[in-house]
């Protein structure tokens, strides 16, 4: 997800994105209290990213993130969806990225930035 990322970030040259691979909690909860939006990756494990997800969505709400995968975990999908935030199973195509930045998630402000990867 990181180079998908960073791809959709290089066309976008006045968007800000921050990219982090941090797991302790204290730590999360720094990064997302300089966010707008952010994106939790489950790939590798779902329930630390249930973790990382709950915080972001406390401070952000559920309309200001998602949670992306290129797996599927039980009961993960349901988990996120239930409380209103984008599901993303990956990877996902360029238009796919400019439709969830865009509209999906709060990127249309110039400023926004996303903390990708809470989850390692």
């Amino acid at each position: 997800m990181t180079g998908q990322v960073r791809a959709w970030a290089e066309r976008h040259p006045g968007r800000q994105v921050a990219v982090s691979f941090e797991r302790s909690l204290p730590e999360i909860r720094k990064l997302l209290a300089r966010a707008r939006s952010a994106m939790v990756d489950g790939t590798k494990d779902g329930s630390l990213a249930t973790d990382a997800f709950l915080q972001a969505v406390a401070r952000l709400g559920a309309g200001a993130v998602a949670m992306y995968t290129e797996k599927m975990h039980d009961g993960l999908e349901l988990f996120v969806r239930v409380r209103g935030s984008p599901f993303l199973l990956g990877p996902m195509l360029d238009d796919e990225w400019d439709a969830l930045f865009e509209r999906s998630l709060r990127f249309e402000l110039p400023a926004a930035r996303l903390v990708d990867r809470l989850v390692a």
